[in-house]
């Protein structure tokens, strides 16, 4: 009887919509223009070429009429990716309609066990995570309470962030990092891995630029062998690197191990890390210093959690990994990162050199290199669906010049 009694208290206390509708949007950002950039503007790194921001928005949609907002990535090309995505996000609707949005251990058991996606993981995680990051946002708005509280509660109320210089000629390359450190960001970070000298060259310059007082980060992005690596980490040594990351393939998690013992430079664990499991190999074979972790990669906010926390057992510190995250998920990271203890490292993003986004009011603000953690309730940010619309049919135009069958559009009205 009192357990009858507890139960009608607590569905009384708490609000307890269903998912009755999800929409799929693809949208494609592009980057700014820098007067300085010798090329058009690009991401450059190991594996290749980058030319826009591209991303999938999900829309929740509950039976009480509240709205849930979760956005999830594509890394490559700027079109067939986020194409892709917004199918497999799609696929998942019959894992969430009818569901509670709080159910999010039960979405993705779902989605893995029962949908099929326990065979395609890495791919599953991205349209995982963009599902499971609007139900976070219901959740949130259901409590009245951002994420964070509901993640643990916050450990600092601002979070802060690495600035990233585009590959270019080393001289602009220095302009643009003497602009970041003037805009107090105090964290700057370089792709390498492409030619050793030139990325040698690169690092000089750079570390000559913004001095001994401001951190220097060097991502290979698994270019090197165990061998190659050890070359050029300790070719590196005089620089004072914070940190250097994935410098060998991801599944070479014993390679990493024997690279980190045979260099004086700190080693990261960034492709090698992407979900819990790999974190929990990672500390296993004792192959980083420290670890980056991602809610997109790792399967949603919550796995990406459960990841910091594995580092955090091993005493290992992290840091949010970025795969070009437009304001919707720049402010999920915030309240993620907020939230974890052991996350003392800048995190990665490239939310600064996006040239516009979907969320109201311009957008997240970066002051000194930081992000003021969102105190309104779920995620803490509104979208702007003008110009959400806007960036569908700028995804829409590149699709159709690259395949018109893909010209569709993914959401009724946009």
């Amino acid at each position: 009887m009192a357990t009858e009694k507890l139960g009608t208290v607590l569905d009384a206390g708490v609000a307890q919509p269903r998912v009755v509708k999800l929409d799929a949007i693809p949208v494609e950002v592009p980057w700014k223009r820098l007067a300085a950039a010798t090329d058009e503007r690009a991401y450059r790194w190991a594996f290749g070429v980058k030319r826009s921001g591209a991303a999938v928005v999900v829309r929740l949609e509950t039976d009480d009429g509240r709205v849930g907002w979760g956005e999830t990535t594509g890394l490559f090309h700027p079109n067939m990716p986020v194409s892709l995505l917004a199918d497999a996000i799609r696929s998942l609707e019959p894992a969430i309609l009818g569901q509670r949005p709080h159910d999010v251990e039960r979405f993705a058991a779902t989605a893995y066990n029962h949908a099929g996606w326990h065979f395609a993981r890495g791919f599953a995680n991205y349209a995982i995570s963009g599902i499971e990051m609007a139900c976070w946002d219901l959740i949130g708005k259901c409590a009245g309470a951002p994420v964070s509280d509901l993640l643990g509660g916050r450990v600092r109320d601002r979070v802060e962030f690495m600035y990233f210089v585009y590959r270019d000629e080393p001289d602009v390359m220095v302009r643009e990092a003497l602009a970041a450190v003037e805009q107090g960001f105090e964290t700057i970070y370089v792709k390498i891995g492409i030619e050793p000298r030139e990325d040698l060259e690169i690092l000089e310059a750079v570390r000559d630029a913004i001095g001994p007082e401001r951190r220097l980060r060097a991502d290979a992005n698994e270019a090197w062998s165990p061998g190659m690596a050890v070359r050029m980490i300790n070719a590196f040594a005089h620089l004072d690197l914070e940190f250097i990351e994935q410098p060998v393939l991801a599944q070479d998690v014993v390679g990493l191990a024997d690279v980190r013992g045979k260099v004086a430079v700190p080693v990261c664990a960034d492709q090698a890390a992407r979900t819990p499991h790999d974190v929990l190999n990672v500390v296993r074979h004792r192959a980083a210093d420290l670890l980056s972790v991602c809610p997109g990669d790792a399967g949603g906010l919550l796995a990406a959690r459960k990841s910091a926390a594995i580092a955090e057992a091993a005493g290992l510190p992290v840091f949010l990994h970025s795969n070009i995250e437009l304001g919707i998920a720049t402010a999920a990271h915030v309240q993620l990162a907020a939230a974890m203890p052991n996350c003392h490292y800048a995190n990665q993003t490239e939310y600064q050199l996006l040239a516009g986004d979907v969320l109201c009011d311009g957008g997240l603000t970066i002051e000194g290199g930081r992000i003021e953690v969102p105190q309104a309730p779920g995620i803490g940010v509104a979208v702007d669906e003008e110009r959400l619309a806007e960036f569908h049919e700028a995804f829409l135009s590149g699709a159709a010049a690259e395949a018109p069958e893909l010209a569709v559009s993914y959401l009724p009205g946009y």
